[in-house]
């Protein structure tokens, strides 16, 4: 006996009693498949999930994925088994495609690990070779300067310090530039971080900077309750200094600064964390550029800076699985908002305490 499906694949008639083996071109002339049936049939065995690539003369090759058990039948005695058979040839080729796909991602995983290895080699360089000439170039110009003296007009002595400080600069940028690099392959090391004991000692660090370059100058800090996630302490103590540091600066020419730090728990579980400040601010057009490395929206004689900071910043919190946007306006002040999911939720976390 046999349904309309195993017919309409194999041909035959439902009342016609033929030979398996003669079924289907040959299809099921395969002594293997034969021999397990047969185990069935006189041995009472099963047999589950055998896959059989039949091949057909003339036909498509197919893969079947076959189930036997006997099946007593209460109207005769001879043994009967009861055979279920499922055409799997799409979803074995749609594993070889997956197969194939990973085999690929296995080369680009390659070449992506040659290129790290490429920039390793660049950053060796650029952090030794490269420092190496700017030295040179800095203390040959402070010596030539102490050479001079007196004798140095000022034409002389501008020129000197533009080469002085502008090696002073790149030596920066460069420092800047390998930790931006580093951010992207080192490895992270996963612990609880207290977002409250961050910010604190970031906050305590630049009062201190403030209060020796610029006596007097007032700030203002309100920082809402942070919670305790789970990520990299160093990363994210990074992504506070550059955020905090940045309100800090932009801010610097108003009379009382104010930063603000809030925390919210969004509807999907995930962490918004906001930083406020009501300094110079930019405009909303050009804010797709925060985040690029090397692009500034200020002067560098207004606001010093490399154009690093938020690009490092965006990297740290994609590989957090966060993400960061800002709202402005010019002379209105900036706030910079990141987020960090749910998974980041460390076991039992306090929610902190206001500062």
């Amino acid at each position: 006996m046999r349904n309309p499906a195993f017919a309409e694949m194999f041909g035959g008639n439902e009342g016609e009693a033929t030979l398996l083996k003669q079924l289907g071109g040959g299809a099921w002339d395969d002594p293997v498949i034969l021999q397990r049936l047969h185990d069935v049939l006189q041995r009472g065995r099963e047999l589950w999930d055998y896959e059989l690539v039949q091949r057909p003369e003339g036909g498509i090759e197919r893969t079947l994925l076959i189930n036997a058990r006997p099946m007593p039948l209460s109207d005769r005695e001879d043994p009967v088994l009861l055979m279920t058979i499922s055409d799997i040839t799409a979803r074995k080729a749609a594993e070889r495609h997956v197969h194939e796909l990973n085999r690929q991602l296995e080369g680009k995983i390659g070449q992506v690990s040659e290129i790290n290895l490429e920039l390793e080699a660049f950053s060796y360089s650029v952090s030794h070779d490269l420092r190496a000439p700017l030295r040179h170039i800095s203390g040959f110009a402070d010596k030539l300067g102490r050479h001079l003296g007196e004798q140095a007009d000022e034409k002389s002595r501008h020129y000197l310090q533009v080469m002085g400080s502008s090696a002073n600069r790149m030596s920066t940028l460069i420092d800047d530039l390998l930790v931006y690099s580093r951010l992207g392959r080192s490895a992270m090391r996963l612990q609880a971080v207290d977002m409250q004991s961050l910010v604190a000692e970031t906050r305590a660090m630049l009062d201190a900077n403030v209060q020796s370059d610029t006596p007097g100058h007032r700030i203002d800090w309100v920082v809402a309750p942070l919670p305790i996630l789970i990520a990299d302490e160093n990363m994210m103590r990074q992504v506070w200094l550059n955020l905090l540091g940045n309100a800090v600066k932009y801010s610097a020419n108003r009379d009382i600064a104010q930063i603000e730090v809030t925390h919210r728990r969004m509807d999907d579980g995930s962490h918004e964390f906001s930083v406020r400040d009501n300094g110079a601010g930019f405009d909303m057009q050009y804010a797709s550029k925060l985040f690029g490395v090397f692009q500034r929206l200020h002067k560098a004689s207004d606001y010093p800076g490399t154009g690093i900071g938020l690009a490092s910043v965006r990297r740290i919190l994609l590989r957090h699985g966060g993400r960061i946007w800002a709202e402005s306006a010019p002379d209105a002040g900036a706030t910079f908002h990141f987020t960090l999911p749910s998974a980041r939720d460390a076991p039992n976390q306090d929610s902190g305490t206001p500062t």
